[in-house]
């Protein structure tokens, strides 16, 4: 990141920034592949209408993807009054990991919450 950052020219940063996405996005993409996979899958398994699929599949995308268009909009809001110590990275670590125990408790002891009504 320092690298990139401090690049000499503009191609070089806009290089370095495509390397860094791409490598994020394989990353991440063993993370979020499984959930609109199984999603759709389920859909799939109710024999639901090609309608009534797609709508689903559009409330997915409010549901998951309009919040990550927010926290992206309030990051690049915020990222020149928020100076990232290492304090705020550690408090944004346990957050995000008392978020994910949170879900994996709710999977393995309540996993009828998560059920289709």
């Amino acid at each position: 990141m320092r690298a990139i950052s401090g690049a000499a020219t503009t191609p070089a940063a806009l290089g370095g920034i495509a390397a860094l996405a791409f490598v994020v996005n394989l990353v991440e993409l063993g993370c979020t592949l499984g959930l609109p996979a199984i999603y759709t899958r389920i859909l799939k398994l109710r024999g639901l209408a090609v309608a009534p699929r797609l709508a689903y599949i559009a409330l997915y995308n409010v549901a998951y993807v309009v919040p990550l268009l927010i926290v992206v909009a309030v990051f690049i809001g915020l990222k020149r009054r928020i100076v990232m110590t290492a304090g705020v990275a550690r408090a944004l670590k346990g957050v995000s990991g008392l978020l994910l125990a949170a879900f994996g408790l709710l999977f393995v002891l309540a996993p009828e919450l998560m059920a289709a009504r």
